[in-house]
């Protein structure tokens, strides 16, 4: 017994021992477990520290850079004034057409350097008055003026400047249309066609007056051209009705002329003349033009008139195109006449643009639309 008595401690004792050691082992595995993670702990800690420094370090670079950046744009307004940005553009409003023609709204309107009325925008001034024209190539936000910050982008002696938007008024979408260039079915030139000559002066029994024959003059000039047979007073009773030293002027447009130029003895048709290439076709297919002209812009030195210096001339007066090429225009002109000073009447040649300007500019005609007929053969 005593035996199994001793054996029995034996074991426990050994058990006892095999328990402390498993214990001791998981003892050990705790401690490395936790210096593992004290470890990563450093780590991790480390990294964000050091992110930290490197993210305040580049933060004091763009700091700089960006106060540099300030300083020097302060230093350039200062010296040329500020230049405003153009907003973004709202692809759901259509931008107007520019560059667009406006006109001054007041007198003593400013075009700046700058949009904006500080003391730098305030040095090389333009001054606009009421009426001026001012070509604008397009908009852009300043300073704000009686809540309006809209100010107007104008070309001026090959640079910008600034008005603001509510000093001027928008007249026309763009600028009036350049005069195209010669067009390939009409010749650069056609010499006068041959229109006879007839002249107004005492053709109402009054020595040396036109008598306010230019109209019925020129309808019977271009009768004439088609082999018709009239004379200026034929035409003046006609077309009035009478012929007398206080006639009245004449509206070749009107019913009675045209009444006079269809007549089946002459079998005659008119067309509306508007624009000069207008009316370069129709000479250039042979048919006389008969044209309202501002009569002061017409004269010129040496001038259409014996007596051009007394100033019995009208303002406005009717002619015939007969001819042109690149740098005049062939006119029938009714007030001249054979005279000492004038030994051919006929084909009086005038410069191209100074016809365009005396053709645009009577009070019945636009650049674009000036009062003129041509007369040509009916056509069945």
């Amino acid at each position: 017994m005593r035996k199994i008595f001793l054996l029995l401690c034996v074991l426990s004792v050994l058990s006892s021992c095999q328990s402390a050691q498993e214990a001791q082992q998981q003892l050990q595995q705790q401690a490395e477990e936790q210096a593992k993670q004290q470890v990563q702990q450093g780590v991790d800690k480390a990294k964000d520290e050091a992110n930290k420094a490197k993210d305040s370090f580049l933060g004091n670079i763009g700091q700089t850079i960006a106060g540099w950046g300030k300083a020097i744009q302060d230093w350039w307004n200062h010296i040329w004034g500020s230049q405003p940005v153009k907003p973004p553009v709202d692809p759901s409003k259509p931008e107007p057409d520019y560059p667009a023609i406006y006109v001054i709204n007041t007198n003593g309107a400013l075009g700046r350097p700058c949009a904006n009325r500080s003391k730098d925008c305030s040095v090389n001034l333009k001054k606009f008055n009421r009426g001026d024209k001012i070509t604008v190539t397009g908009t852009t936000q300043g300073e704000s003026v009686n809540g309006n910050s809209e100010w107007l982008i104008v070309s001026y002696n090959n640079s910008d400047i600034y008005i603001h938007s509510s000093l001027a008024d928008r007249k026309v979408s763009q600028p009036p249309p350049q005069e195209p260039g010669p067009i390939a079915d009409i010749p650069a030139s056609v010499p006068p066609i041959g229109v006879p000559f007839l002249s107004q002066v005492g053709s109402a029994g009054v020595e040396g007056s036109g008598s306010n024959n230019c109209g019925p003059a020129s309808v019977a000039m271009t009768i004439r051209y088609f082999g018709g047979s009239i004379t200026v007073e034929d035409a003046a009773i006609a077309i009035r009705g009478s012929n007398t030293a206080k006639n009245k002027g004449t509206n070749f447009k009107g019913s009675s002329t045209i009444q006079l130029l269809t007549k089946p003895e002459y079998g005659l048709a008119t067309s509306d003349v508007s624009t000069f290439d207008d009316m370069r076709k129709q000479i250039s297919e042979k048919h006389p033009v008969i044209i309202l002209i501002n009569n002061t812009v017409y004269r010129y030195n040496p001038g259409p008139y014996v007596n051009d210096s007394d100033g019995w001339f009208v303002n406005n007066h009717i002619l015939v195109v007969t001819g042109y090429d690149t740098e005049y225009v062939y006119v029938n002109d009714p007030l001249r006449y054979e005279s000492e000073s004038i030994a051919q009447p006929e084909n009086y040649k005038i410069p191209v643009e100074k016809f365009k300007d005396a053709a645009s500019t009577t009070p019945q005609s636009t650049e674009t639309k000036w009062f003129a007929i041509s007369v040509s053969k009916k056509t069945n």
